[in-house]
């Protein structure tokens, strides 16, 4: 879109603005934060981004509501969590956990956040506490669901019964995430370089193989790019496996709408 366009969408309110998160592990979904607080809009894909990169301050669209993100049922891993801890009877807890390290993690929910989307893959070393604490609290669960098996037989009373439909009422509208694309890039906050390693292209026979190499990057949420093989080493063509385990430092310098490689 236009800068005028997107400028007057952003004050009638009809565009969103946001930093980019592009999930590290599931390099096609990403995320803007939602200006209500409510639950992250989602970027499905890299044609949704529209060259956009992590970090990047950009400009979305919400798309028609069909087509927005329909979140399976099932329970979060951190809600069931949460569920299980306040489930459990306090003695159990004291001799099972670890008292300090439920107190971290009660007192710190943004550890988790940070592992999942921090730019480290070792996820600076939360995990294993937090593992260590949920196979704990799993552990326990089953336990306190056995004690409430006996209970299982109770009629259902009429109170029960209407904060259960309240519940999936508002199950049902939690299930849908907003999902957006990306119109503007307002700030390229990423640097547009990247390390990864060189091949040459898989079709011989193609134009492009005259022409360019390939280069892959190690890190998934930037796109692969395509190198001038004036660019590469003077053999690289002819040795290419001399190469194969050279690292080399990339950078984007131009990537054309309608391309799903950008130029390096």
């Amino acid at each position: 879109m236009s800068k005028e366009a997107v400028s007057e969408g952003l004050k009638r309110g009809a565009l969103i603005q946001g930093v980019l998160r592009i999930n590290p592990k599931k390099f096609h979904e990403a995320f803007i934060p939602s200006p209500d607080g409510d639950r992250d809009i989602f970027i499905d894909g890299v044609v949704a981004r529209n060259r956009a990169l992590n970090g990047d301050l950009v400009v979305v669209k919400l798309l028609p509501e069909e087509q927005w993100k329909v979140i399976k049922p099932e329970i979060s891993d951190k809600e069931t969590e949460a569920t299980y801890e306040s489930d459990l009877p306090e003695e159990l807890c004291g001799h099972h956990l670890p008292q300090q390290s439920l107190k971290g993690y009660n007192d710190s929910p943004d550890v988790i956040i940070e592992a999942q989307f921090g730019d480290s893959d070792s996820e600076d070393g939360h995990g294993d506490t937090q593992n260590m604490l949920i196979d704990g609290v799993k552990k326990l669960s089953v336990r306190t669901q056995d004690k409430g098996k006996e209970d299982a037989s109770a009629p259902v009373t009429k109170d029960e019964s209407t904060s259960m439909s309240q519940d999936t009422k508002a199950l049902s509208e939690k299930s849908l995430q907003k999902s957006a694309k990306v119109v503007y890039i307002l700030e390229k906050k990423h640097s547009r370089a990247a390390t990864g390693i060189l091949k040459l292209l898989a079709d011989k026979n193609s134009e492009l193989f005259r022409k360019y190499a390939l280069f892959s990057p190690s890190d998934h949420r930037v796109p692969r790019i395509y190198v001038p093989l004036k660019d590469c080493p003077q053999d690289f063509v002819t040795r290419p496996k001399d190469y194969a385990n050279t690292l080399f430092i990339c950078r984007i310098v131009d990537w054309k709408e309608d391309s799903n490689f950008a130029l390096g």
